[in-house]
């Protein structure tokens, strides 16, 4: 839709002079934040290569810095007044290290402004925006924030651990008993809420979400289905390695490998814990570097400070030609979106499979040029 239609929209809304207020001041008067276009194809989890991106995420220095915060959360999580889910202490942690950088950074873009702007510039997602600022605006109206001037992310997340809107209303709690579920004010109500939240998409106990592993040269790439779940014991028979110690619990556990880059990138093996970081974020990055940051800020020894050199990468451009071609062929990609997610490597995998290529489910350029050349 176009900024005036949007504009249009606000105002039809149900008179509140709150967010009568908020609309003029946040959203008509500044008008359009151009800026916001480059962001939107921009996001680290999508152009960083994946070492660069744990490099920077899960360093040192924010694994340091993460178990000072620790104990903050865990003393936050011991006060009296709100039963907490099964989450651990070191993986709100993480969490909060990886949106906030431990809530010294909540953003400083207008929330409405930006809502606003993408529900008018996103072509594919602006019913989605739309409805991600009548849902602030709600927030606002019922005087869920110390200030109506809500500042968070460029796409409008909020608070220390960065709920959009719609999350916050359905799954923002409460913790501190102050009536509010203030998520910007209160670090207390931000981690809880994020601990209801993964609770609610499936986090399970305390076992990790990932297991790092190496694939000795014995391991069959050409009989790997990215779908299939084994215990580490079978994965181990099958070639690859733990890089570190595996608690026997942990090892009981079944788990699928990823191979975000590739048989010669980072692997992993991934739990049901995984998938409610993904749930959180849905880029494999994210997880990834949430569930590493997790194991540093938990672990007392010196964090891993190496990674697998990152491959050359498609363009989002060029995953979109490649999305284009294999669904030309009749495979299933999730969309044509530029985003290599789960359906769109399950798609390459199969097609490397079909056309002689090592299927590790990771789009490469010979790859793409193939399939042009077969459509």
């Amino acid at each position: 839709e176009s900024w005036e239609s949007t504009l249009t929209k606000l105002s039809d809304r149900p008179a509140n002079p709150v967010v009568r207020a908020v609309i003029a001041r946040d959203i008509a008067e500044p008008g359009l934040d151009i800026a916001l276009h480059k962001r939107i194809l921009s996001q680290p989890e999508h152009t960083w290569g994946l070492d660069h991106y744990l490099e920077t995420i899960a360093s040192a220095e924010r694994v340091l810095e993460g178990r000072s915060a620790l104990i903050r959360v865990r003393a936050t999580m011991e006060e009296p007044g709100h039963n907490w889910p099964d989450v651990p202490a070191h993986v709100l942690t993480a969490i909060w290290g990886m949106e906030t950088r431990y809530g010294t950074n909540l953003g400083s873009s207008v929330a409405a402004r930006s809502l606003a702007t993408l529900s008018a510039i996103d072509p594919k997602r602006g019913s989605m925006w739309s409805v991600e600022l009548d849902c602030l605006l709600d927030l606002v109206a019922a005087g869920t924030f110390a200030d109506d001037r809500v500042l968070g992310s460029w796409c409008g997340a909020i608070g220390h651990t960065q709920f959009m809107p719609r999350t916050l209303a359905a799954y923002g709690v409460d913790a501190d008993g102050d009536g509010k579920v203030d998520v910007v004010k209160s670090v207390r109500d931000a981690l809880a809420s994020a601990a209801h939240y993964l609770a609610s998409s499936g986090w399970r106990g305390s076992n990790p979400p990932l297991i790092p592993v190496r694939a000795s040269t014995a391991f069959d790439w050409l009989t790997w289905n990215p779908d299939e779940e084994h215990r580490l014991c079978t994965w181990e028979a099958q070639g690859l390695a733990p890089q570190h110690q595996v608690r026997d619990g942990d090892a009981t556990q079944l788990r699928r490998l990823i191979a975000p880059e590739g048989h010669a990138g980072f692997l992993g093996l991934v739990n049901h814990n995984y998938q409610a970081l993904l749930a959180y974020n849905p880029a494999q990055a994210y997880a990834i570097g949430a569930s590493l940051l997790a194991d540093g800020i938990a672990d007392n020894q010196s964090p891993k400070q190496t990674w697998p050199e990152s491959p050359d990468r498609l363009t989002r451009s060029q995953i979109v030609e490649l999305q284009t071609a294999l669904s030309q062929q009749g495979r299933s990609t999730g969309g044509i979106d530029g985003l290599c997610g789960r359906e769109t490597r399950n798609a390459v995998h199969a097609a490397q499979m079909d056309h002689g290529f090592l299927p590790d489910g990771f789009p490469t350029m010979p790859l793409l040029q193939h399939l042009l050349r077969k459509t």
